[in-house]
């Protein structure tokens, strides 16, 4: 069964572009135990570092409570979920449906993906494909499509929220500035955040509830992390360290990457004060990079493979050390999660 619909474009040389379902799961030294519960009445809670697992074409949802994860008995798929409101959207016989305050909505366009939900869990956003992306917005309180306004050709999945009611995005104007733009859903109204004047591409880009992170590479090949204040457009230059970022948390000060460093390897960071530290070396021996990562309560999660054969689980980096907290090898990818 497929999440996603998958789509092909055509993608301008200069833009590159990461095609893919962000799911995803987490290093080695207790295992814990996967428990079954039956939870088949909605609303349902989910805590950060739940997981999807994949065995056969069919999909379980594991809940993530004290360092054990728990299957949850459930006909639905689900692959996002907002802490605040109980909004989720979920994969029942093929089709994509977004859960709403007891109400259940139907995706009604037939090619997308990148679906997203925004932080108080009122509104849910996708790509829809015909001959190129169109951001939808979807107004989950009257259950209506807001009419996007923009002048921007948007890059594909380098889009997100901030704030409530706000996206912001990276793409290519009308009048060609090439730049990172936000969109004001209560009003309306398209504005320009970052100008990328120097030239180059951005990346990677990902937004929190008051800024967004941009990893740009420039004209000359210098690759550079920002991040950039929502409300006043200050700019950060957090580093200029990494070769290639595929996902990013921000806790305490300390920004967390799955990603790979000048000079270095593919694996885990800790950004502090312009510092990088590697967490991850030898074990597991491999890191899913396209999975991602997240932050919950059992420490930094990540999904890699310690098997010579790849079978992947989930790993937790927490006080300087790694641990394994599945105990079946198998598909997993995280559930999104804010």
């Amino acid at each position: 069964m497929h999440l996603l619909k998958k789509v092909s474009i055509k993608v301008p040389m200069y833009i590159l572009i990461i095609l893919s379902l962000s799911l995803t799961f987490i290093s080695c030294n207790s295992k814990s135990n996967i428990e079954n519960s039956n939870l088949n009445l909605q609303p349902i809670n989910l805590e950060k570092g739940s997981v999807l697992l994949e065995s056969n074409g069919k999909y379980k949802v594991f809940d993530l409570q004290e360092d054990k994860y728990h299957g949850i008995s459930n006909d639905r798929v689900i692959i996002n979920f907002n802490k605040e409101s109980g909004t989720y959207v979920f994969v029942k016989a093929g089709k994509h449906y977004i859960y709403y305050k007891g109400k259940e909505i139907p995706i009604k366009d037939s090619n997308y993906n990148f679906i997203k939900i925004s932080y108080d869990g009122r509104y849910v956003s996708y790509m829809s494909y015909d001959n190129g992306y169109n951001l939808k917005v979807i107004s989950l309180e009257d259950d209506k499509e807001i009419n996007i306004k923009s002048k921007v050709a948007i890059s594909g999945n380098l889009y997100d929220f901030i704030k409530n009611d706000k996206l912001v995005y990276y793409g290519i104007s009308e009048d060609k500035i090439n730049g990172v733009f936000t969109y004001d859903l209560k009003e309306n109204k398209e504005e320009l955040l970052y100008n990328l004047k120097s030239g180059g591409y951005v990346d990677f880009l990902k937004g929190d509830l008051n800024s967004v992170f941009v990893f740009q590479q420039r004209a000359n090949n210098e690759k550079i992390l920002l991040e950039i204040n929502a409300e006043n457009k200050n700019i950060n230059n957090i580093s200029n360290s990494f070769k290639s970022i595929n996902d990013l948390e921000k806790q305490d000060n300390a920004y967390y990457i799955l990603g790979e460093a000048f000079d270095d390897t593919k694996s885990l960071y800790k950004l502090k004060d312009k510092n990088v530290k590697k967490l991850v070396f030898s074990f597991p021996s491999s890191i899913n990079m396209k999975k991602g990562i997240q932050i919950s309560n059992s420490g930094i999660l990540f999904i890699g493979s310690n098997s010579s054969e790849g079978k992947e689980e989930i790993f937790s980096y927490k006080d300087n050390s790694v641990s394994l907290i599945s105990n079946k090898e198998g598909n997993y990818n995280f559930i999104n999660i804010n």
